[in-house]
């Protein structure tokens, strides 16, 4: 460092001292000014990098003290134990934050690709000040996580036991990374991740500490460290004061620093067995970055695969015949890859895309499966018309379809089928989600109850265009196994994630309800109730196109103002009686612009004064300015309110003219700050007050002489020393109470007081005017005011705001930046006054946990027009009348029958004074005439807040039954009716958009895979509304009662009873629908069921994992016992016997599917005479295989000449 600086000059094999240079104190100075005075000006020009001139300031001050041993440098960096001076570097500086977003990114990633029930167990080493503890504690899976944090330090484990000890799966101890951990409590070979943020350099010997930390990861686990890979000079004037920065002893790999380079690092942890080691820096060079974030593997054993990927439960394989297996729809691609992965040599065949095969082409003899790939289909798109969705999701279905009935009819044997889609399901952060391909599920679900005796399977990949790799090697995985009972499960990367259905009553609603922020999602920063920073929470934000004279802006980042605390906890004093409103500034990039504004365009790079601290917003243009370039986001968010209210009160109203004296209070917080730069820049002396030693510190080192306790009333008593008794010109004020008494003595001759605080204003407080004598003006500035009344001025000075900074006059503040998701801890920390400049959030944080947005009460607004399509039928009436006694007072009803008497009559009874209910007439599968529907509504002035698609058509029939026509029909008004509906209100302010959806799509109900498919589309298009920021609800239907299709057929309610399905009325399902839309879900079923009965006639279900929790909450689901004992009967009984007692017992279990007596069922009928169709054909065939022990076919069921020939057959079955 003295050889680089030209201290020191080397001769030989020694050094010779270099000219020499008049030390920084010589001139009689104290070192302490004479550092201030040479950083000042650094501070001045890079404000950003305050928090490293901070600390390095504070080693600078007491070098001569530290190196000759009077000074304690660890009383320097930790005075009296307190953390915050090396805590602000390792969070807010530029040096260290980048990094760790790298690392909390990298975290992110990893815990993205585990399975759903894996446990993940990390280790911190040199946790320290909980830098990075605290950036990645969020992402992490609460039941399935444990984290321990350790350091060598008590003091730290004990501080960080303080601040993270609310995080249950947190354990905290002291470990030393230099002694073997197998000593310490800490048992080897069990952590997937180990954490190190710049502590490995910190031990005496870097290998042995690689060796200890491979011994506590488990085999294929991650090593994630941060490390200096090119330390600055000013480091080693830091941290190289305290001893243990020497304190190495490997020199021959450390000869002469502390800190090793990227090459180097390499190197070691290779060499400690390390490998898949990854740099990634702030260049292209790791050897040229200041810091860098290291990966790294311990290798797993030899018999794992070569990959490295850590085996899960799939990947134990139960078999591995060498059958062949089709790949039907194949993309070109996915075959070709099945192919490798399973070893080669032609064992997958394919047939592409929409061909026809016949069925001798399925029916091959040694195949183990056929594989439909629907994820070759095209992907529906948000700008497609409802015809094109229709095309492609019912062509698609209408396939698998095909493929399904000749499985049906045994013409591929009992091939094991796997339907994998792309993108069906929701279950990561940022999945697409296609609901094309969800219908394949819907269809499929209903194919596994019809016909549990071929194995069938669905399997989701990432909605991507291509299939990734390791999705493939576990399709192939899949495909190798034999079938299990896990039927639905969905591949993500290197993760693999079953289906499960859960029940929850609605009072659980809310606790599970906060999920992670979709991408792309506007969102905004509320609270539940003032009064603690804890109830801080993040909304969903609705739309916000701007009006003509407004900018649509996407904020990436917002100013913290003191008014922001003490609106939250309540004391904000105002006299407007309304709720406040948090946030007032913000930067971001213009999203579109109103017809009147001329100024902006899309893309711009601005700063605004707009409130709500939402990521989406509209201002009024005259609020908003261009962001300086060279600056970003965060820097932009620190300059709106502050330099706005420092260069009004000082410039305008002040005029504070070169030479003068002004005393700003609170210097060292954003407005104090602000204040500094323009008085600075004008050229006035400066006085100054901070709270603290360590604010008044930063004050001394921008360059500030005159500097006092702003919690003492000695200031005025001092100041009047310093000047000679003058006092001063200006006093910019935000203190309340007797300083303001003490300010005010201060001023001088034609002197200006400047208010900036309001608790004394509002408090009426009463101030002496004997010092007005001398000319003074008092000015009591409320920028909130001139924002919402003289629009105009606020742009003049935000113009001239701006111009400064653009010209370099005045720079960003100093600040330290939370991600939103710790909004509470930004709060908390500007309320106890820790922070020296601004406090920003970051509205970008992709991370941050939505909480629903909780209705109060159901949102039907009088002043609002509601849309239900379907809503003539019994149910849609029911709900007409409901949403007209919640609150709803502009209702249309679009059906294709509205123009009827009975329909007009019905709207008639529901309309009076100040409530018009209407029924138009309208195919909502029609885009245009759905289209000019809704123009015809908006144009009455009434917003459309609200849709309910409850339109359905119905046509169940037998998978073997079903055809094009049959499928289109029930497809049809589901599907293209919701994508119509989805486009045409794109633009509306809807507060809710509630789809109709089915039980049988959950469930798969038989006879009914038209239906399922459809509704199954409805599932996902909510999932993908939800991803876009839009409001969705689903709402899984099981049977309403009293009216609507299953009230007009008696048989249909009894058959579900029967199968253990009970009818809801209609005022129980409209309560869970309130409770549904209050709580802001997105999907639920609402159902009345016994799972155990369902199950006995729905042998799928019955094995199924994904309701194996449910049937046993809910009883054994077993009748085992009534089986057995007509077996053992017929066991026993003579020949003549058997038929009697198997007559008797088939014709019970078929009067109890007809509704009939035993003694009404006449032997010599067929059947299908007595009453039974094909859906009582399948409850009946379910009886058979539950009482008899063999599955009838449900054809042979309907197709029997008479009951007595079927017992017949029946009897050749019975194995006794």
């Amino acid at each position: 460092m003295l050889e680089a600086e030209g201290r020191l000059l080397r001769e030989g094999a020694g050094w010779r001292v270099g000219p020499r240079r008049e030390p920084a104190g010589s001139d009689g100075t104290a070192p302490a000014a004479a550092v201030d005075a040479l950083t000042a000006p650094v501070l001045a020009a890079h404000p950003l990098y305050a928090p490293e001139l901070e600390i390095l300031r504070a080693g600078a001050r007491h070098l001569p003290d530290i190196l000759t041993g009077v000074t304690d440098p660890l009383q320097v960096l930790f005075p009296d134990g307190s953390q915050s001076l090396t805590e602000r570097v390792y969070r807010d500086s530029r040096t260290f934050g980048v990094y760790n977003a790298l690392a909390r990114e990298a975290v992110r990633r990893l815990v993205a690709t585990l399975p759903p029930d894996a446990t993940l167990n990390i280790v911190e080493v040199g946790g320290g000040t909980g830098s990075l503890t605290a950036a990645v504690l969020d992402l992490l899976p609460p039941s399935r996580t444990r984290y321990l944090f350790t350091d060598v330090s008590a003091a730290f484990v004990q501080k960080a036991e303080v601040r993270f000890g609310s995080w249950g799966f947190v354990d905290f101890a002291v470990f030393d990374l230099e002694a073997d951990p197998s000593g310490q409590g800490l048992s080897p070979g069990r952590a997937h991740l180990v954490l190190a943020a710049d502590v490995l350099h910190a031990t005496s010997d870097i290998a042995r500490s690689l060796r200890h930390v491979r011994s506590l990861l488990s085999p294929g686990g991650q090593l994630l460290a941060l490390e200096l890979t090119r330390p600055p000079f000013w480091f080693d004037l830091v941290f190289g004061l305290l001893s243990g920065w020497w304190g190495f002893s490997d020199e021959s790999l450390r000869p002469d620093h502390a800190c090793l380079s990227g090459t180097a690092w390499r190197a070691c942890l290779a060499g400690a067995g390390f490998d898949d080691i990854a740099l990634l820096a702030d260049g292209d060079d790791p050897d040229a970055s200041v810091h860098s974030v290291i990966l790294a593997r311990s290798p797993a054993p030899a018999e794992e695969r070569a990959t490295g990927e850590a085996a899960g439960p799939d990947d134990v394989l139960t078999t591995d015949v060498g059958d062949s297996w089709l790949v039907l729809e194949d993309d070109g691609h996915v075959g070709a890859g099945l192919d490798r992965e399973l070893g080669g040599g032609g064992r997958v065949s394919s047939s592409p895309a929409g061909a026809v095969l016949e069925r001798d082409a399925l029916a091959a003899a040694d195949r183990q499966g056929i594989l439909f790939l629907g994820a070759s289909a095209p992907s529906l798109r948000d700008g497609m018309a409802p015809g094109s969705v229709m095309e492609i999701t019912g062509g698609l279905c209408a396939r698998l379809l095909a493929l399904l009935q000749t499985l049906a009819d045994g013409g591929a044997g009992a091939a094991r089928l796997l339907v994998v889609t792309r993108g069906a399901m929701a279950v990561l952060p940022g999945d697409e989600v296609d609901p094309g391909q969800a219908a394949l599920w819907g269809l499929a679900r209903v194919f596994m109850n019809e016909h549990p005796d071929v194995p069938c399977g669905l399997v989701d990949l990432s909605g991507r265009d291509t299939v990734a790799p390791v999705e493939l090697r576990a399709l192939a995985d899949l495909c190798r196994a034999g079938a299990d009972d896990e039927q639905e499960r969905a591949l993500r990367g290197a993760g693999r994630f079953l289906h499960r259905l859960d029940r929850i009553a609605p009072d659980h609603l809310a606790p599970g309800a906060d999920r992670r922020r979709r991408t792309g999602e506007p969102v905004r920063l509320d609270f539940a109730r003032t009064g603690a920073f804890e109830h801080l929470l993040v909304r969903s934000a609705g739309p916000s196109g701007p009006g003509p004279d407004e900018v649509e802006i996407e904020a990436a980042a917002a100013g913290l103002n003191f008014r922001d605390i003490m609106k939250l906890l309540g004391i904000y004093p105002t006299e407007r009686d309304e709720r406040p409103v948090l946030g007032d500034e913000c930067a971001g990039t213009v999203l579109s612009v109103g017809a009147r504004v001329d100024r902006f365009k899309p893309g711009d790079r601005v700063v605004a004064i707009g409130s709500g601290f939402s990521s989406r917003l509209s201002v009024d243009h005259r609020l908003v300015a261009r962001l300086p370039d060279g600056l970003d986001f965060a820097d932009g968010a620190t300059l709106p309110i502050v330099f706005l209210t420092a260069h009004y009160a000082l410039r305008h109203l002040a005029g504070l003219e070169p030479g003068e004296r002004v005393l700003i209070h609170a210097g060292a917080g954003g407005v104090g700050q602000a204040a500094i730069q323009i008085a600075q820049g004008v050229g006035a002396r400066i006085f100054a007050t901070a709270g603290s030693e360590e604010k008044r510190a930063h004050l001394r080192g921008m360059g500030i002489a005159d500097v006092f306790d702003s919690r003492s009333l000695d200031f005025a008593q001092q100041i009047m020393a310093v000047t000679g008794g003058q006092g001063v010109d200006v006093v910019l004020n935000s203190l309340s109470g007797r300083a303001i008494e003490k300010s005010l003595g201060l001023l001088g001759p034609y002197g200006r007081f400047l208010e900036i605080g309001k608790t004394d204003i509002y408090r009426d407080s009463r101030i002496g005017l004997r010092p007005f004598r001398r000319n003074l003006s008092y000015f009591a500035i409320d920028l909130d005011a001139i924002l919402h009344q003289r629009r105009d001025l606020a742009r003049r000075l935000l113009d001239e705001v701006m111009a400064e900074a653009s010209a370099g006059r005045i720079a960003p503040l100093p600040h330290s930046t939370f991600p939103l998701r710790d909004a509470p801890r930004a709060f908390r920390h500007m309320a106890q006054a820790r922070h020296i400049g601004k406090v920003v959030l970051d509205l970008s944080d992709p991370e941050v946990a939505v909480a629903p947005r909780r209705f109060e009460a159901l949102p039907l607004a009088a002043d609002a027009t509601y849309l239900v399509t379907g809503g003539l039928g019994g149910v849609g009436r029911s709900l007409a009348r409901w949403m007209v006694d919640q609150g709803a007072r502009h209702l249309v009803l679009l059906s294709r029958g509205a123009g009827s008497d009975e329909a007009r009559a019905f709207c008639a009874s529901l309309s009076g004074p100040g409530t018009l209910v209407e029924a138009r007439a309208c195919d909502v599968t029609d885009e245009a005439a759905l289209s000019g529907e809704l123009d015809r509504l908006r144009a009455r002035g009434r917003p459309i807040r609200g849709v309910i698609h409850a339109a359905m058509v119905l046509d169940d029939g037998l998978i073997p039954q079903l055809d094009r026509d049959r499928l289109d029909r029930v497809l049809a008004p589901k599907i293209a009716g919701a994508w119509a509906l989805d486009r045409a209100t794109a633009a509306d302010p809807l507060d809710f958009f509630v789809m109709f959806s089915s039980f049988a799509s959950l469930v798969g109900n038989i006879g009914q895979a038209n239906y399922s498919a459809a509704n199954a589309f409805l599932d996902a298009l909510a999932q993908r509304r939800r991803r876009q920021g839009r409001p969705a609800l689903t709402v899984n239907w099981g049977a309403i009662g009293a009216v609507g299709y299953v009230a007009d057929h008696a048989e249909i309610e009894q058959h579900f009873q029967r199968l253990g399905l009970q009818s809801m009325e209609p005022a129980a399902a409209f309560r869970a629908l309130e409770t549904l839309l209050r709580w802001d879900a997105s999907e639920a079923g609402v159902v009345d069921i016994d799972w155990a009965g369902w199950s006995r006639h729905a042998p799928a279900i019955a094995k199924s994992a994904r309701f194996r929790h449910l049937i046993a909450d809910d009883g054994s689901g077993s009748e085992t016992g009534a089986g057995e004992a007509i077996l053992d009967r017929l066991r026993d009984a003579s020949s003549e016997e058997r038929p009697v007692i198997l007559l008797g017992a088939v014709r019970e279990q078929l009067a109890a599917v007809l509704g009939l007596s035993p003694d009404e069922v006449d032997a010599s009928q067929a059947p299908s005479a007595l009453g039974l169709d094909s859906l009582m054909a399948v409850e009946f065939s379910c009886l058979i295989e539950d009482r008899l022990g063999f599955k009838p076919a449900t054809l042979e069921l309907i197709q029997a000449p008479s009951l007595a020939a079927l017992v017949d057959r029946f009897s050749e079955k019975i194995a006794i």
